[in-house]
């Protein structure tokens, strides 16, 4: 055993000073009180500790208890001792703290982590959308005409629209994948991890044309042109580019192939899980704020308004229920389409968007332009 392993064992006389009372944080190790299915292991810890620390005299800072319970050990760890770093448990008053287990403690700090960082993430995130936007406008769409000296992009939002823009041959990859990101942040979609100077891209792009498997790039093709990425994909440039939007793994996790050791799986878990409830959250709110000023909007019109508003919708082939519904909820943005110049028949086309986007206008442009209806 031990004893056979190290067969000099040196002592040490410490004497310790009693105090009436002493304070001890200990903390269950891994899972904690759950077996390994998870359900909680109902026990009395207090009548446990108390017939367990009979058997020590003395704890210090690092020690482990042994609790046995239904002929299983659970095992806690102390962690914090006052008034001293080594105490008499026999001639004392002592308070028990029973901390949160290793593992729900390494939670609760990704938690924390995973919330700093994303109050950092949205306090830059107009920042980062305007360095873009000024990237685009340094390298403006060619002419139409010029179909040999431009690729045509499009990129299917997670959230719905399909907006296009041309980019000169000679552009960099990268320079699709900052507009892409304006127009994920334009459409308030958030990133499913953070990201770093490691990460310049939270997400990657594919081609998915009709027909056709989809082909992925990779985002360290940021600095290749796109005639340079073309080429290698055997891609013609007057085929142009339909793509997809794609997440990627978060930062510290493996690549397809490589294995990932459980800490790590663990915390990257924890910050991906913690991070896509708050972006649940936030879209929860958006949707909550697109609902609170197409109201205010219906609150502006008078009931004349929107007697005609809702007369006039009828002429363009839609029932007296849901025209006289949007006119009361949508009757200022369908003014709005009016005064662009949309014709009846558009018109007719964008109320269904208008509902089902909770009137956000912009929202209705971006899918009807990328449709053609113009």
């Amino acid at each position: 055993g031990w004893l056979k392993e190290h067969p000099l064992v040196f002592l040490r006389y410490v004497e310790i000073q009693t105090t009436p009372e002493t304070t001890m944080s200990i903390q269950p190790r891994g899972k904690g009180f759950h077996n390994d299915d998870q359900s909680v292991v109902q026990l009395d810890i207090k009548s446990l500790l108390e017939k367990t620390l009979k058997n020590h005299f003395v704890l210090t800072n690092g020690d482990w208890i042994p609790l046995f319970h239904d002929g299983k050990k659970f095992e806690l760890v102390v962690k914090d001792l006052k008034p001293d770093d080594i105490i008499d448990v026999l001639n004392t008053d002592l308070t028990v703290e029973i901390l949160p287990s290793e593992e729900t403690s390494g939670e609760i700090d990704a938690r924390k982590q995973a919330s700093e960082q994303y109050e950092e993430f949205m306090k830059n995130r107009d920042v980062r959308y305007k360095e873009k936007i000024s990237k685009l406008e340094k390298s403006p769409e060619p002419p139409k005409e010029k179909k040999e000296e431009y690729v045509m992009v499009r990129v299917k939002l997670p959230k719905g629209g399909s907006p296009r823009r041309r980019f000169a041959v000679s552009a960099q990859y990268g320079l699709v994948m900052d507009w892409v990101e304006t127009e994920l942040y334009k459409s308030e979609f958030l990133p499913k991890v953070l990201p770093t100077p490691e990460l310049e891209y939270w997400f990657k792009l594919a081609s998915a044309l009709p027909g056709k498997k989809k082909t992925p790039f990779s985002n360290s093709d940021a600095w290749k042109t796109l005639e340079q990425v073309l080429e290698e994909k055997n891609m013609k440039q007057t085929q142009g580019l339909a793509l997809i939007v794609e997440m990627v793994k978060a930062s510290g996790a493996p690549e397809d192939g490589e294995e990932e050791e459980d800490e790590d799986r663990s915390y990257n878990d924890n910050m991906n899980n913690e991070w896509l409830r708050m972006a649940a959250r936030l879209e929860q709110n958006i949707e909550k704020e697109l609902e609170d000023e197409a109201r205010e909007a219906a609150e502006a019109l008078t009931e004349a308004e929107i007697v005609e508003i809702g007369e006039k919708i009828q002429t363009y082939g839609i029932d007296e229920g849901i025209a006289n519904e949007v006119a009361r909820m949508y009757g200022k943005q369908v003014r709005e389409l009016e005064a662009m110049g949309y014709s009846a028949d558009k018109i007719a086309i964008a109320i269904p968007l208008l509902q089902d986007k909770r009137g956000n206008l912009s929202a209705v442009l971006e899918i009807m332009m990328a449709a053609d209806i113009e």
